[in-house]
């Protein structure tokens, strides 16, 4: 961990009714950081990468990620063949060229691709992975739909996944939970496929729960088991 002696941590106050967020007040600095905090992030980094099996940019606009530790991470993760993932946001959308996953959600490629509309027919957002894959250059784009589900992109494959039906408490922490199946599943070496389910199912469970909660690992086995996923391995 890198201290930092001129930022707050963010403190996400979020405000319910019953079992439903309201509001959400944020306490935070989210301007990037300055040189000195930058370099030893970088260090910090640098220090974790050797023996690391995936890197994850859970980019969430808070001025941490910075255009530069984009770039300095990426160049170290290529020459150590290390994949990077990432959940993006959009004043760094750009930036990411050459990751191994790209996963942002509908209303991030709507931004990105600067689209005047949010497209709502699934072979219209299909359309619109594509034109992603053309301006980003990445290798996969995991484009989560919520209650749509995930698509899947590759240069071979195009995989639509559809949500399974869940009675939804909360969708805090649901994006965190896909993008940490997904990393772990491609450290694995388990198929995109396989990843797709297995994430959509995830992101779907912690839905069911109030407020930012872990999926376990039995309640993950337990429903993956019970929609037959042993076959995409």
């Amino acid at each position: 961990m890198v201290k930092s002696k001129s930022r707050p941590t963010t403190v996400k106050t979020r405000i319910l009714s019953g079992y439903q967020q309201m509001v959400r007040i944020d306490s935070e600095i989210d301007s990037p950081l300055g040189p000195e905090e930058e370099k030893d992030l970088l260090d910090k980094i640098f220090e974790h990468m050797d023996g690391s099996d995936i890197i994850i940019f859970e980019d969430y606009d808070k001025g941490t990620i910075t255009k530069n530790i984009i770039k300095r991470v990426f160049q170290r993760a290529k020459e150590k063949n290390i994949p990077t993932v990432v959940d993006p946001k959009r004043r760094n959308f750009h930036s990411y060229g050459g990751a191994t996953i790209f996963k942002p959600n509908l209303k991030e490629l709507v931004l990105g691709l600067k689209l005047d509309e949010k497209p709502k027919k699934i072979h219209d957002i299909i359309y619109a992975t594509k034109k992603l894959k053309e301006v980003i250059d990445v290798d996969e784009i995991y484009l989560t739909l919520a209650e749509k589900g995930v698509i899947v992109k590759t240069s071979k494959e195009e995989i639509h996944v559809p949500a399974h039906i869940r009675t939804i408490s909360d969708v805090s922490g649901a994006g965190d939970t896909v993008i940490s199946i997904i990393s772990l599943c491609k450290a694995l070496g388990l198929t995109t496929e396989f990843s797709a389910h297995l994430a959509n199912i995830g992101g779907g469970l912690v839905c069911e729960h109030v407020g930012v909660v872990p999926v376990s690992r039995t309640e993950l086995l337990e429903e993956a088991s019970k929609n037959g996923l042993e076959k995409y391995l």
